[in-house]
This record gives C-alpha cells, structure tokens and sequence, in this order.
C-alpha cells in the first residue's frame, strides 16, 4: 500500500497536507452532482471550491452554512478542518451541516459515512485533516440568504465582558479587542448586524446564471445544528 493524503486548495494554517511518500491533487474532483432548490440540498466532489459554489447558489437564494475566513477552500477542505465561521456560537461548525459523505479508505472500498451509518468514521473524518481517507463525494444542507448584500455595524467596546452581553442571540458577529488600549479612546469594536435593519437593497445579479436571489423560507431540516452535532460528542 501506498500512504497519501489529499490535499484541497491549501489554505490550510501550516502544512496540513503534505505526506512523505503522495500527496494528491483534488481541485478537478470539483463536479456538482445535485441541488435541490426547494430544500437547499446539495451533492457535490469534495475538490468543489467554495468561491465556485457561492457563483451558483447566491443567485438562487442559498448560502453554505459556515464559511471560514477565505472562500477559496475547498468542500473537503472545509469537512477536514471542520472550519468554523462568525456564527460558531450558534450554527456550530461546518461539519453539523454534513448530511453524509462519500470516504474512500486505503482499501479501496468506498463507504457512506452519516449519523446514521459509519457514524465513528463520521465522526472521526470530520475535522480529522484527511486522516481517515479520501472523501469524494458531500451532501451538504444550505441556508437561505435574502440578498446578496451583507449589511453591518460596528460598535466601541469599553471592555470585553460588554461585546458578550451585547451580542445575545446575534448570528453573525466579529469582535476586536486590545486590553492595552488607553481607557480615553475604546478598546474594541463589536461588529455584527444592526440592531434596526433598514428596508433590504434591491436584488442584485450575480455568478455565471444571471439570477436574482430569492426570498427567504424554511429549510428541509427541522433540527438545530446544535442538536445535529451531538453524534460528535458521544
């Protein structure tokens, strides 16, 4: 047998996919197999970057769940690293918007891992940095966006305790804090939606389709992603 480790679009902090004897090449693996566009259901190759996959699904009124700092990762890459983004505190991590995925394993079979089936190699894959195979194939559960435009403010922080308690049940937030700042001027900034959301901007085009994105409305799965990750912490 020979070792490999696959590797994505390396953005990964540190070499993560580097191996002593193969390290394989996965950005071609990028085919979208299926996308339901009622439920926001998507199948897609783990070598699928997410910058091409916002082209496709921000036109249509979908957004993947969890985005890290960068959209140019890969699918996989994101499942490896279960990544995580602005709404950690409520939506989790990428992987609790796995369905299932597709892993090749050194022995050349491929098995369906999901909460349901294989769920110790689930579990393990994700987040486990390519070490338990190769995965090829994700199903992946999206969110709806109203608009392509992201709206935001950005408030002073006096200190860290206040950006926790100003937050509450926010989704996306981001905040910036220096404890050696001097006391005349603020130490941080809180930066997440406004409180008051003015009437949303026109829809706008985007990506290879030309289409407006669409109104918002309820996705296939009534489960948080809370309780969707708990499989993970057995």
């Amino acid at each position: 047998t020979v070792s490999l480790i696959a590797r994505g679009n390396g953005r990964s902090y540190g070499d993560a996919s580097l191996s002593r004897a193969l390290t394989l090449e996965t950005l071609r693996l990028n085919r979208l197999k299926h996308f339901d566009a009622q439920t926001g259901v998507i199948e897609c190759e783990a070598g699928l970057l997410i910058s091409d996959l916002l082209d496709f699904l921000v036109p249509q009124g979908w957004f993947v769940p969890v985005t890290p700092g960068t959209q140019f990762v890969t699918v996989g890459g994101a499942v490896a690293a279960d990544v995580h983004g602005k709404n950690h505190h409520l939506s989790g991590a990428f992987g609790c918007h796995v369905e299932w995925l597709d892993l090749v394993r050194s022995d050349g079979v491929t098995r369906r891992c999901s909460a349901r089936e294989n769920l110790d190699l689930f579990a393990a894959t994700i987040g486990g940095m390519g070490l338990t195979g190769l995965g090829s194939w994700i199903e992946i559960q999206l969110i709806r966006v109203a608009s392509p435009w992201i709206l935001q403010e950005a408030l002073p922080l006096d200190s860290l305790e206040a950006g926790f308690q100003e937050t509450g049940e926010i989704v996306l937030r981001s905040q910036r804090y220096d404890s050696k700042a001097s006391a005349l001027m603020a130490r941080g900034f809180l930066i997440m939606p406004p409180k008051a959301m003015p009437p949303p901007p026109p829809a706008v085009t985007r990506g290879r389709r030309g289409a407006a994105a669409t109104r918002p409305g309820s996705a296939r799965s009534g489960r948080s992603p809370r309780a969707r990750c708990r499989h993970r912490a057995r």
